[in-house]
């Protein structure tokens, strides 16, 4: 439970998207490059709670 993180923000559309997100298991699971660099948003995702 300690890389839970809550994310709150909105798409493309206007829309507020939110959600927590097991962040040690998105680690492993996706690819983090375009995220650090800026170039892509941290987004929950259709399994995250």
């Amino acid at each position: 439970l300690q890389s839970i993180i809550f994310i709150r923000d909105h798409n493309t559309a206007g829309q507020e998207v939110s959600g927590y997100i097991d962040y040690a298991h998105r680690l492993k699971t996706c690819d983090f490059d375009q995220i650090f660099s800026g170039k892509k948003k941290l987004m929950p995702g259709h399994s995250d709670l």
